[in-house]
């Protein structure tokens, strides 16, 4: 787990995927990259963490799971074209 961690923290989780062999194939979190964009920003802009995270959670209402979609598809071809999953 101590591998994984996002900023020396276990607060927020990550999807790891590995293969019958442990082989890592893919790690995704902790957050969409647009999302941890605006988190980050926001803090950098002085912003207390609870007004980010504020921010943050207006962001998610309006995307609606787009981003994360997004990402996920962007992984799922990925690993189609390397034969790591499927059709």
């Amino acid at each position: 787990m101590d591998h994984y961690l996002t900023d020396g923290k276990r607060a927020i989780p990550k999807l790891i995927a590995v293969n019958d062999e442990g082989e890592e194939l893919f790690v995704w979190g902790p957050r969409p990259r647009e999302a941890q964009g605006i988190f980050e920003r926001n803090l950098q802009a002085g912003l207390s963490k609870p007004q980010a995270m504020e921010r943050l959670h207006h962001w998610y209402s309006k995307n609606q799971g787009k981003a994360i979609e997004s990402e996920f598809a962007e992984i799922f071809k990925k690993m189609k074209q390397l034969r790591l999953l499927s059709s």
